[in-house]
Formats: C-alpha cells, structure tokens, sequence
C-alpha cells in the first residue's frame, strides 16, 4: 500500500514537473525574440548592410534599401550608422538558410538596446522612418508581424512566465488526478461486479 502510494506521488510529481517546465519554455519562446549572437557594429556598408567585429558581415532580413548612386542611399545608410555603428547588436540569425544567395553575408533581424526594458527592432525601424521596403525573402522571419520596440526577457518577464507555468502545471496535474481516479473507481466497480457474477 505504502509503494502505490509512493509510486502514485513519483508519478504526479514527474507529471507535474514536465507541464510546468514545458509550459514555461513554451511562453519563453512565443513571448521572447531569440538571440543567436551579438557583437559590436564597426562598419556600415550601406543602409542594409553592415560588418561585425568578429568579421562576419550582415545582411538585415527582408529589408531593401536604396544602392550606392541611387536617391536615398545616403539618408538610409546614416540612419543605420546613427542607430548601430560602435554599438552592441543583437542578431536573430535565419534558421532556414543562413546566409545570403551569395553566402557571404548572414541574413540577420537585429536589435539594438532602446532602454532597459525593450530593444529596438533595426529592420522595423528602416522601414518606419521610410528608408526601406518590405522585400519578403524566403526565410524565418515576417516583416509584416513585426514590431518597433521587443520586450527583453528579463527577471521579472521569467518570473511571470513561471508563476504562470506553475498555475497551469497544477492545475493540468490535479486535472489528470481526478479523471484517472474516476477512471480507477470505474474500473473497481466493473471489476467487482465481474468477481460477483463469477462468484455464483
């Protein structure tokens, strides 16, 4: 009797633990942005482009902005600079492909702190000041869902995301509790009955 028990209390307990550690890792990805790297910015190329210090050069996701020669590219290259250059970046890095159709540069949606609570979404900022266009590759990301300013991930983000995980994971398990005791106290009754009948 005692083992059933113990048995009984290791199960809900691994139950119990899987839901809410599940569900926290849920909420962490849907709610957070992912962060691949980060690096400092030390040279702009043009308002899409730019070079990292550890060498690499990235490509902002699913922006175009005007070439070398053309009407506008200075503005959207010194915007960039004003936003990026000497500072420290975030780089969501496309899962999908990596890298440009020329593979040298890495296809990035990149952030840069705003305050101590959001970063700024670099590619979303282009195109709110108008230096870019929507040029939608096949990769990751959606320019159309999109924000100007992301949440950081925070203690107090992960606390809530916990306490939430927490509530949802006792009560899925209590949940699962009482259908498996119903389903238990069934399956007595139908077992007993049997044990009845084959009895006489």
């Amino acid at each position: 009797m005692m083992k059933l028990k113990l048995l009984k209390g290791a199960f809900f307990s691994i139950v119990l633990i899987s839901i809410t550690l599940g569900t926290y890792y849920l909420l962490i990805s849907v709610f957070s942005i992912e962060i691949d790297a980060t690096s400092i910015a030390t040279y702009i190329v043009d308002g899409d482009t730019f070079d990292i210090s550890s060498g690499d050069r990235i490509r902002l996701a699913d922006v175009d902005t005007p070439e070398r020669g053309e009407a506008g590219f200075d503005e959207a290259s010194n915007f960039l600079r004003s936003r990026i250059y000497n500072r420290r970046v975030y780089l969501d890095i496309d899962d999908i492909y990596i890298y440009d159709t020329y593979g040298s540069r890495l296809v990035c949606l990149v952030y840069v702190d705003y305050n101590s609570t959001h970063f700024l979404n670099v590619n979303k900022a282009l195109l709110v000041r108008d230096y870019a266009h929507i040029s939608d590759y096949d990769n990751e990301f959606s320019p159309y869902e999109w924000t100007l300013f992301v949440p950081k991930p925070g203690t107090d983000m992960k606390l809530k995301f916990l306490g939430i995980s927490t509530l949802i994971g006792f009560g899925s398990t209590l949940v699962l509790y009482v259908i498996l005791k119903k389903i238990w106290s069934l399956l007595s009754s139908g077992f007993s009955r049997v044990k009845r009948l084959l009895s006489f």
